[in-house]
């Protein structure tokens, strides 16, 4: 469990998986943001109780994959991820 935000993550990570206690979701990404190249967050088709809407300003490029539920949306501010929608 990732207590302290100021930690120093090295080096630059390929994936995220984000799906953790509710408070620490959006904290945990904004962490994320630029030491990752996708970060992937689960139950994002409902903004409460995870206030992802505090989330998606912090990313250049976002995909939602609807096809099941919950959902699950891909970030990242490396990629573009049009490649996803096909």
């Amino acid at each position: 469990r990732l207590t302290d935000w100021k930690l120093d993550i090295p080096g630059h990570w390929s994936v995220a998986f984000i799906d953790q206690s509710t408070r620490n979701r959006v904290p945990t990404a904004i962490y994320l943001k630029d030491k990752v190249d996708y970060v992937v967050v689960h139950d994002s088709d409902s903004n409460h109780p995870y206030r992802y809407d505090r989330l998606w300003p912090h990313f250049k490029y976002r995909y939602d994959y609807p096809r099941a539920h919950p959902m699950t949306t891909v970030l990242s501010n490396f990629n573009d991820l049009e490649w996803l929608k096909n």
